[in-house]
């Protein structure tokens, strides 16, 4: 699980590559997306994804956690309601 909240700013796409090549070709992966802070789509995902790996890209259904909706001023820095998304990859071996 990677998660976009706790990581640097608008780092997530370099992240993602990272963690590709360390699964090489055959993993599941959950991504956090947190909008206006970290979040990589369904498809820049996949994109990021097939150029890393000689597997197949499957992607999952994004999820809107419930989170998004709750109490969220325990969160550092909580100035605003953020909306907190989820994308599910899974790399299979050719």
């Amino acid at each position: 699980m990677i998660d976009g909240f706790s990581v640097k700013k608008n780092t997530l796409p370099s992240i993602l590559k990272k963690v590709s090549k360390l699964g090489k070709n055959s993993f599941n992966l959950a991504v956090l997306n947190v909008p206006e802070f970290n979040c990589v789509s369904r498809e820049e995902g996949r994109n990021i994804l097939s150029k890393t790996v000689n597997g197949e890209v499957i992607v999952g259904e994004e999820e809107i956690l419930s989170a998004s909706s709750e109490d969220q001023t325990y969160l550092p820095g909580y100035s605003r309601q953020v909306e907190f998304r989820v994308n599910y990859y899974s790399v299979i071996e050719p």
